[in-house]
């Protein structure tokens, strides 16, 4: 019952503090599911500092309130669909700002290109649908917007320092 408690209390206050909705959709169920699977107390102790530390990461990357109008927009973007073009041309576009304009703003407010948020937008999704699915690693990178699964393979090494099957392998109980 706490674990229950303190996974609705911190996701209240990740919401106070600015985490989009769609995050905080997945790391509640994600801590839900793992809630569900405790068999003894201690493993709610660490499952609690567990789910401290989630939140608190959230709240750290997702916050949005220090950002300028356009950057919020553009990162709302890349988050609602990272299925389809997000191209700083696209994003420009679609936000009606100079994309030179987008470009500078962006990375000066959040010390990465566009290309970089995105690519690590879609690496964080992977993780999760690698860690939380039994989808096949082709299917993970399509619903993470990359088309060619070797390429999902090296980014994913890259970011990770593993392969995904050797993530899935050590971070998904369901396997």
């Amino acid at each position: 019952n706490y674990c229950i408690v303190c996974n609705t209390l911190l996701r209240k206050a990740a919401e106070r503090g600015g985490v989009h909705p769609l995050h905080l959709d997945v790391t509640s169920s994600d801590m839900a599911r793992r809630v569900e699977q405790i068999t003894d107390p201690e493993e709610g102790g660490e499952l609690m500092r567990t789910m401290v530390r989630a939140y608190c990461r959230l709240v750290r990357k997702s916050a949005l309130r220090r950002y300028s109008a356009p950057v919020r927009q553009a990162i709302a973007c890349m988050e609602s669909d990272l299925t389809v073009n997000l191209s700083l041309s696209a994003l420009a576009e679609l936000l009606n700002v100079n994309a030179s304009y987008l470009s500078d703003l962006f990375h000066r407010e959040t010390g990465k290109t566009i290309t970089e948020y995105v690519t690590e937008l879609r690496l964080n999704q992977a993780a999760n649908l690698l860690s939380t699915t039994n989808l096949q690693i082709q299917t993970v990178a399509q619903h993470c917007g990359i088309s060619d699964v070797n390429y999902f393979s090296k980014l994913f090494k890259k970011q990770y320092l593993v392969t995904p099957r050797q993530y899935r392998t050590e971070h998904n109980p369901y396997r």
